[in-house]
């Protein structure tokens, strides 16, 4: 039986919340971080740096060092959190 391990899920989560603010604090002063909610991370982008930032986040989010599973990451764009989805 498989089951999953809530702490390591937690752990990954406070890993991406400190890449995502070294990001912004190095490459992107204009984007804030708003919120964080179960696994999901809310910001804040100008339009002009949308597509940088979700690829350059997307780099840094993507575990590929966790074992034989790599975790992937969902991004979505969006005039607001139900757009983004």
């Amino acid at each position: 039986m498989n089951m999953p391990i809530q702490g390591t899920g937690a752990d990954v989560l406070k890993l991406s919340l400190i890449k995502a603010d070294r990001l912004i604090r190095e490459l992107f002063d204009e984007v804030k971080m708003v919120m964080n909610i179960h696994d999901e991370i809310v910001f804040e982008v100008p339009r002009f740096q949308a597509d940088a930032f979700c690829e350059k986040l997307r780099e840094i989010l993507v575990y590929k060092d966790l074992g034989s599973i790599p975790l992937n990451v969902d991004i979505g764009v969006g005039e607001n959190w139900w757009e983004a989805k």
